[in-house]
């Protein structure tokens, strides 16, 4: 049983089982591409590893909402009279991001809030 052809080299090493030799080789670029044979004389079965690329998830995103000082020149995108109402309104998702909202009334005085997108890990 040739353990080579001119355009297929098979690893030297067998394994009996495919179990066995999922335990013994770790998937990474070094043996990416490499054939290993698996079962014994007469039933060999051959392998190729392939490495898969897997890109991780981005991180989780929330948005809230951060107080703020409004800047010259700039305007808020809505007003509200309290900062219940401008939880309960639901506005700190990532549609909002970056809008700027006055929170109070003439007389209390006003406060500015942004909604603001974090990342876990921040």
């Amino acid at each position: 049983d040739p353990t080579s052809t001119p355009s297929v080299k098979v690893e030297e090493t067998t394994y009996a089982t495919l179990d066995s030799l999922k335990a013994a080789v770790a998937a990474n670029a070094s043996n990416s591409g490499k054939i290993y044979k698996v079962g014994s004389e007469g039933s060999w079965k051959y392998y190729q590893c392939k490495v898969k690329v897997v890109t991780p998830p981005a991180p989780a995103a929330t948005y809230t909402l951060d107080d703020y000082t409004l800047q010259d020149g700039e305007a808020e995108d809505a007003a509200y009279d309290t900062k219940e109402k401008l939880d309960a309104a639901g506005v700190a998702t990532a549609e909002n991001e970056g809008k700027i909202y006055k929170v109070g009334t003439e007389e209390s005085g006003y406060t500015y809030f942004r909604v603001t997108k974090h990342t876990s890990g921040e």
